[in-house]
Parts: C-alpha cells; sequence; structure tokens
C-alpha cells in the first residue's frame, strides 16, 4: 500500500499532509497509553510465577493451611540492656502499631513481659534476639491486603527513631519487593525518555536530517504506544523483564529505518526521481525485515513456553512489539524520507558500496581471533552463577542494611509443613522429642538463620499456669484460642496432624544452589522420622526459579540458533551458509556467558534474557540483512566468493550504525541505581560487540573459503548453495 501511493502520490503537499497525520496520530496513541495502560511495573511475592505452576500452588496450599501475614523485620543495633534502648523500642513499637495497616508488632517491649523473659524464653528468645546480643528484633505483621501502603509509613517512623546509639534496618519479603518495584518504576520513567533522546540525537548525528530523525522518532513512538496498548486489551502486566520495554521497542524498530535510509542514500544516487529512489529501497530492505521479523517474533513466541512468568512477559509483549515495529517503520519512515535530499555527489561511490571494507584484507585473522576468544571465555560457563543471592539486587549502601538482618537471623523465608511419618499425632510426649531434635539439627545448617516452630512453641506452653497437669492436646488447643492470638493455629494444624517450621534463610555466603539445601533440608526431616509434606515461602520460589531459569536460557539460545540456521538456509538457499550462520552465531552466547562466569556475575532473571535477545538481535539486524543481499547479488551474476565482498562493502555501515544504536541506548541502563538493571544493559552491550566480528569477518570469510573451495572442486554454479 505505501508503494502504491508513492508511485501516485508525490507531490510534496501529500507527503507533508501524511507527516502531519503521523505525529497526530502519535500523539493520540500516547493520550491513550497515558490514560489506560497501567505503567506500573506489577511486583509481589509470586511476580516470579503463574498461578498455574506447581511450586506456587504449593506455596498456596502451605498458606491454606497455615495462614500467615507479611512481615517486615527491622533489626536495632544497640545496647539491647540500656534503659534508653528499651524506651526506644517502645516508643518505636507505638509509633508502628499506630500505622492503620500494621496488624501487630512484636518486640522486646512487646510480646515477652520483660527483656529478661526474652532472653530466658525459648521462643521469645530465638526471634527477637540475635546469639551475639547486640541487637534486637521488631516483627511488623502488615495487612495483607495493602503492604505496600504501610511501607512508607514503616520507614518514616524508623527514620525518625534512628540515632548514633539507635540503628535500625528494615527487611522482609514485603519490604524486598517494595523496594525492587521502586527501582523499576524509577528505570521506567528515567531511562524510557532518556533513551528517546539519545536515539534522536544518534540519528541525527549519522543521518544529519531533522526529517529523518522525526520519522524514526515516530514510527518507534507509535510502535511503543501500539504495543503497550495491545498488551493490555490481552492483559499483559507491566513485569520486571518488560518495565524497559519502551527501549526495547525503539531498538526493535531503528535498524529497520538505519537499512531502509541506508539503502535509498544508495540508490537514490541512480533512480530518475526521488520516488522511485524510495520505491526501490523499499523492495531492496523489505524482503530482509520480514526475515528478521519472522525470527525475532519465533524467539519471543519460545518464550512463551517457559514456566518463569517474567519471561513469558517478555515473549508476549515482544513478540507484539516485534510486529508493531516491523508495520510503523514501514507505513511511516518512507514517508519522511521523501523530500530529504540526498548525499551530495562527492560521497556516491561510497554509498554505492564501491570503497573496499577496510578491514577486509585482515578479515581471516579477525575471524579466527573470534572463534578463539569465544571459546577460552566459553569455559567460564561452568562458572556461572544462575542462583544468586536475593541481596545481589540492591546496591552496595542498602544492601549493607539488608546483609546485617541476614547474619543476625537470615532474610529469606521458607516455609515447611511436616507429619509424622506413622501418621501420629504430634501432641504427644514422644513427638516433642523428635520434633525438639529437628530443632536443634535444623538450627545447627549454617544456611539457616533462625528456625521458628512447633516444639519452640510447646516449650512456652510450659509457662501457663499448672501446666504441668495439662496435657500437650490441651496446651496447645489453649494456645489456639483468641486471647492467645491464635498462635497455636501458626504451627499446628486444627487435626493436631501437620506441624510447621517457619525458617529465615541466609543469603550471604550461600556456598550451594538453593535446591541442594533445600534437599537436604529434608533428608534432615525425614531422619527424624517425618515427612516434608509442603515446602513455601520465597527461598523454595527462587530455587525453582534458577532452575526454570537455566534450563530455558539453555533451550532459548539453542532453539535460537537453529532457527538462524534453517533461516539462513531458506534465504541463501545454501546450506554451508546456514551452518556458517548458526556456528558464528552460537559463538556470541558461549563468548557472554562465559565472560560473565569468568566475572562471577549474578545470572539473575533480569539480566539473563540479555544472551538471547543479544542474539535475536544480531539475527535480525546483521546476518539476515546481509544474506539477503549476498543472494541478490548472485542472482545478478556476480560470483558467490565475490558478492560476500560486495555485500559487506554495502551493508556494513548500517551493521555497524543499527548495533552501535543498541549499544549506545542500552548503555544507558549501566546509569541505573538497580544492580540487575545495571548488569543487562552491560551484558546486552558486551553481546552486540561480540555479533559484529561474527557477521562482518566470520560469516563471509568462512562462506567465501567454502566457494572458493566448491569451485576449485567444480561442485556447482552456486558452489554449494
Amino acid at each position: 500500500m505505501t508503494i502504491i501511493s508513492l508511485r501516485q502520490l508525490s507531490s510534496p503537499r501529500v507527503y507533508i499532509f501524511v507527516r502531519l497525520g503521523s505525529f497526530l496520530a502519535a500523539a493520540v496513541l500516547i493520550v491513550l497509553t497515558w490514560q489506560t495502560v497501567t505503567l506500573t511495573p506489577f511486583v509481589d511475592q509470586s511476580f516470579f510465577f503463574g498461578d498455574e505452576d506447581p511450586q506456587l500452588q504449593e506455596d498456596a496450599k502451605v498458606y491454606k493451611l497455615f495462614p500467615r501475614q507479611d512481615q517486615l523485620i527491622i533489626n536495632i543495633e544497640g545496647k539491647i540492656s540500656s534503659a534508653n534502648y528499651l524506651n526506644r523500642v517502645d516508643q518505636l513499637t507505638r509509633k508502628l502499631l499506630a500505622i492503620p495497616e500494621v496488624v501487630s508488632v512484636k518486640s522486646v517491649t512487646d510480646g515477652p513481659k520483660s527483656l529478661d523473659d526474652a532472653l530466658k524464653s525459648p521462643f521469645w528468645g530465638r526471634i527477637l534476639i540475635p546469639e551475639d546480643r547486640k541487637s534486637s528484633n521488631v516483627f511488623v505483621a502488615l495487612n495483607a491486603r495493602s503492604p505496600q501502603q504501610a511501607i512508607p509509613q514503616v520507614e518514616a517512623a524508623v527514620q525518625e527513631s534512628e540515632s548514633e546509639d539507635f540503628r535500625p534496618v528494615i527487611a522482609g519479603v514485603p519490604y524486598i519487593i517494595e523496594l525492587i518495584r521502586r527501582n523499576l518504576i524509577h528505570d521506567l520513567r528515567v531511562f524510557s525518555l532518556t533513551a528517546i533522546v539519545i536515539f534522536g540525537l544518534m540519528i541525527f548525528f549519522i543521518f544529519r536530517s531533522f526529517s529523518i530523525v522525526a520519522g524514526c522518532l515516530t514510527a518507534s513512538t507509535v510502535a511503543t504506544a501500539l504495543t503497550l496498548l495491545v498488551g493490555q486489551s490481552f492483559g499483559i502486566e507491566i513485569g520486571i523483564l518488560t518495565a524497559n520495554l519502551v527501549t526495547l521497542v525503539f531498538v526493535l524498530t531503528i535498524p529497520h529505518v538505519v537499512y531502509f535510509t541506508y539503502s535509498w542514500k544508495r540508490l537514490s544516487l541512480d533512480a530518475s526521481n526521488k520516488v522511485q529512489g524510495v520505491k526501490d529501497a523499499l523492495w531492496e530492505t523489505l524482503p530482509g525485515s520480514v526475515w528478521s521479523m519472522g525470527t525475532t517474533l519465533l524467539g519471543f513466541l519460545s518464550l512463551l513456553l517457559v514456566q518463569a512468568k517474567p519471561l513469558r512477559q517478555l515473549g508476549a509483549s515482544g513478540s507484539i512489539g516485534t510486529i508493531c515495529a516491523l508495520l510503523a517503520a514501514y507505513l511511516i519512515c518512507p514517508w519522511f524520507v521523501l523530500g530529504t535530499k540526498s548525499q551530495p555527489a562527492a560521497r556516491a561511490s561510497s554509498f554505492r558500496g564501491q570503497r573496499p571494507f577496510v578491514l577486509a584484507r585482515h578479515a581471516g585473522w579477525i575471524a579466527a581471533a573470534f572463534v578463539a576468544v569465544c571459546l577460552l571465555l566459553g569455559v567460564g560457563i561452568y562458572r556461572l552463577d544462575t542462583d544468586p543471592s536475593l541481596l545481589s539486587y540492591f546496591p552496595e549502601e542498602l544492601r549493607r542494611g539488608l546483609e546485617r538482618v541476614d547474619r543476625t537471623g537470615g532474610s529469606s523465608i521458607m516455609e515447611i509443613v511436616i507429619r509424622d511419618s506413622r501418621g501420629a499425632k504430634l501432641d504427644s510426649n514422644e513427638s516433642f522429642e523428635r520434633l525438639w531434635q529437628l530443632q536443634r539439627d535444623l538450627e545447627e545448617d549454617r544456611e539457616i538463620g533462625s528456625v521458628v516452630s512447633l516444639p519452640l512453641l510447646m516449650a512456652e506452653g510450659e509457662k501457663f499456669p499448672l501446666s504441668r497437669f495439662l496435657s500437650w492436646k490441651t496446651i496447645l488447643n489453649k494456645m489456639a484460642e483468641p486471647r492467645y492470638e491464635r498462635i497455636g493455629r501458626q504451627f499446628i494444624s486444627a487435626d493436631h496432624i501437620y506441624g510447621h517450621y517457619i525458617l529465615r534463610m541466609k543469603e550471604s555466603g550461600r556456598r550451594e544452589s538453593r535446591a541442594a539445601i533445600i534437599q537436604r533440608i529434608k533428608i534432615t526431616v525425614r531422619r527424624h522420622g517425618f515427612n516434608p509434606v509442603l515446602m513455601g515461602g520465597m527461598y523454595p520460589l527462587q530455587a525453582q526459579l534458577s532452575q526454570l531459569l537455566e534450563s530455558s536460557l539453555v533451550e532459548g539460545l539453542a532453539e535460537i540458533v537453529l532457527l538462524l540456521g534453517v533461516i539462513g538456509f531458506i534465504i541463501t538457499r545454501s546450506l554451508v551458509v546456514g551452518l556458517t550462520m548458526a556456528f558464528g552465531m552460537s559463538m556470541v552466547p558461549v563468548g557472554l556467558l562465559g565472560l560473565i562466569g569468568f566475572l562471577k556475575a549474578p545470572l539473575d532473571i533480569i539480566s539473563a534474557p540479555a544472551a538471547n535477545l543479544t542474539l535475536g538481535m544480531g539475527i535480525d539486524d546483521t546476518m539476515i540483512h546481509l544474506g539477503e543481499r549476498w543472494r541478490v547479488l548472485v542472482k545478478q551474476g556476480h560470483a558467490p566468493d565475490e558478492a560476500w565482498d560486495i555485500a559487506r562493502c554495502q551493508l556494513w555501515r548500517p551493521i555497524v550504525v543499527s548495533m552501535l544504536i543498541v549499544c549506545v541506548g542500552f548503555s544507558i541502563f549501566i546509569l541505573s541505581e538497580f544492580p540487575p538493571t545495571r548488569r543487562f544493559g552491560m551484558w546486552v552491550m558486551l553481546g552486540t560487540l561480540l555479533v559484529l566480528p561474527s557477521t562482518l569477518f566470520f560469516l563471509p570469510t568462512i562462506a567465501s573459503l567454502w566457494h572458493r573451495a566448491a569451485k576449485r572442486l567444480n561442485l556447482g554454479r552456486n558452489y554449494g548453495a
């Protein structure tokens, strides 16, 4: 439709009218997006998983059996035995209780009768006072419906109470989730606007045309707004991986514009009129762009098959964005190119692609060095940390406070529901002894910060008047009464068959994977004659996520490499070229992931997709366009080995420019205060730099060598096609 219009409607008034219409459409879409799309990233305890995921369903069963409340942990350093310290704790406790969203607060001044009582109590002593006796804990239970509303008020109360000899820090799953949410919102607002400005400046610096800049930004804005609106209509939330969707869609759109504009600059020099030059550029670049869009689309669609919810969100949003990027680029940008002056004659030979590629004479050495470096770096894959600490999500200043809480009792919750392996109830003396022994063994595990469980509750029950004359069953029933805040129901089921252990797991200094630690804990539980029936909390959810991340990473990269080989064969009609493309691109994730492993950098759920994204963009923005151009040149009568040199001379500029745009765009993320976002931007940049030698040196060099060898051996006109 665009081509027909360009044939018939070449009047300046027409394309000026269309430009104004594009601006108006972009403005309307921006307003609709602002009014209808929820741009705040959705983050809660289950944001890593969908409702149908088995691990989340098991967590829900734990919650149904033992209802829990979201809790914040406030660790307060100071001289805990001093009257001033206890008075300050009491004041803070009262302020926290005055917050409407706070359900209850437990501290050394509200729970035990006194500090001495807390120190002597097996229950309160383990919960409220760490072993070093240099601090105490305050537990704040929040209303499950509005935990986020309470956190700013809790922060204000804590900051107001802080002094040199009274140093509180906040932790707990709700607080960690809120910090992640705040960082994502900050990045969404700041870096999206920054990316738009930087992309605009880069396009102007490269093409020196306000018209092309306007067309590029308009097309990218329309593509982004359409992606958000369509995603909203399908119920796709903004998650932890799609918080930077604006930058992603811009990166998907701009390379189409770059390839089209460079083709127009080259072809318009020989065209009879400016409309013919635009038409020729469309016919030349559109097939490669369609293939690029198809491979990217399949790459994103493959993410819909994984269990990790953030990856599925990225797959859905990326699929929509890929289609919108192609449509916006080719329906809008040609109208902005019309009327733009082409390059001066002095630079004509450059844009015709007649100048030899500067580093062509060293292509063989560079290709060999590229493969050697990637293979050497690939050894580092065995050192990848795909199960990083939750504390790695936060900057150094904030992490220090969280690490303090982690050291004094753990910062990540794991819940275990147990039952007697023989089916007996847990309210007998014999069960009590085995439960106590299990408690002690769990406390000795170096990865467990603290354990709160049924035996601690039973030990606290011995303080009841006349408790010596009451059975354990009677004591437990009393502790389930409202006057004792039904505390018994938090640790033993109503039928006394199921027991509940709450473990605060350590995140810093972990030497094993979470999965291995959980397996060891299960063995410990079974050794004492109990079966671990259910496991819940953030810790096992994170363990499951790391396993999903590792499998998704391997499967996704393998699928993209295989897909590239197939697409390369279809485009070039050469099995050798398809295999060369696949091998060359496979070196990119090998080198990138190996480098991450050598750097011992955390590969979390936010930064891990960088390898897939880099590979997908490398396929789209470089190899497919290069392979498509080579095939056209061969059809025009050029020898296959010569065609690679010509194709590289014609396309090296758009290839370098598109990759440069990706690097600069994602370099913005390095300025983020959110470490996973910084790592994501850095990995995309490094991966993009690895794409360039694979495309400009490895593919043309290896393919040309094969064509020359095939020619000498008389293997056919197409030399391996």
